[in-house]
């Protein structure tokens, strides 16, 4: 693990972390990642804190086989956190959502999602900046950039870094009011679109693309489990607006194609909307209630 450097051999690097990364499996369960402490380091506690100050080579299975391992070993950071603003850089950059391989970047939304759940406390100093960060991936290309499914591991965990942030919730409103802005502006653009569309292709194509935006809204409420906690960054307002603007995809026409999607997409928002926001709020939008029913 010492002799790990970004100038050997794609070879010898991956053989090297996988070695690392398999020792996960082999070793009994007491002395795995359930080990790590701060005090009297394990084995193989010592061996990630060797890793995670290495730089590797940029082929992607290499850079993918890292990210894997950094996962696998969050709990490293719990107990040191030396290193954890540049891994989480790496992740986010070109070590991961930025790297030049589409299945790099696919990979990495997944690990980086999953890593800042469970790290979610030891975020709060990276979480403003990271949120600037996240703005390339969050809107940046298209599907050959990140895949739908993909995106919405990133939306996930930018709502988990708003909700993490060191600022006041006034702050926090409008910096989640700001991510989810050109969601809300995108959907009511393609809703208008959709009701001058005549040509089946397109209309499908559209409903799609609006289903997704509806979609990626919905994921960045993951990190709130009831009203208590959206109220923290005061982001009832704005969950209320989004219901509003969805609302308004029941007066499409039903010979839009695909219709269905974008209404299936809202009905699943809306069952997260019933675990955000107090049913005082729903109940004043009365297509709401008869729409989820």
């Amino acid at each position: 693990m010492n002799q790990l450097n970004d100038q050997m051999s794609h070879l010898d690097a991956e053989c090297t972390i996988r070695m690392l990364y398999n020792l996960g499996e082999c070793l009994p369960t007491e002395m795995g990642p359930i080990s790590f402490k701060a005090d009297n380091k394990s084995e193989l506690q010592n061996l990630v804190g060797v890793f995670v100050q290495k730089s590797v080579p940029t082929h992607h299975a290499v850079v993918r086989l890292s990210l894997e391992t950094l996962v696998r070993y969050d709990k490293y950071f719990m107990f040191d956190k030396s290193y954890l603003g540049p891994v989480i850089k790496f992740m986010v950059g070109q070590g991961g959502l930025m790297h030049q391989h589409g299945t790099v970047r696919s990979r990495a939304a997944y690990l980086f999602s999953r890593f800042v759940r469970e790290m979610t406390p030891a975020l709060s100093q990276y979480a403003s900046e990271l949120l600037q960060t996240l703005q390339n991936c969050l809107y940046q290309g298209g599907e050959d950039f990140l895949s739908e499914s993909d995106r919405s591991f990133v939306f996930e965990a930018a709502g988990y870094l708003v909700n993490v942030s060191p600022l006041t919730p006034e702050e926090k409103h409008q910096l989640y009011a700001s991510m989810i802005a050109p969601l809300v502006k995108r959907f009511q653009d393609d809703l208008e679109l959709l009701s001058k569309e005549t040509d089946p292709e397109i209309q499908s194509a559209i409903a799609t693309r609006a289903s997704q935006y509806v979609s990626w809204c919905g994921r960045t409420t993951k990190c709130w489990k009831g009203p208590e906690t959206v109220q923290s960054c005061q982001a009832g307002p704005i969950l209320a607006e989004c219901v509003r603007v969805f609302m308004n995809a029941l007066d499409l026409p039903h010979t839009v194609n695909d219709r269905s999607l974008i209404l299936q997409s809202i009905r699943t928002f809306l069952h997260r909307m019933l675990i955000c926001l107090s049913s005082d709020i729903l109940g004043k939008h009365f297509k709401v209630t008869n729409f989820i029913e």
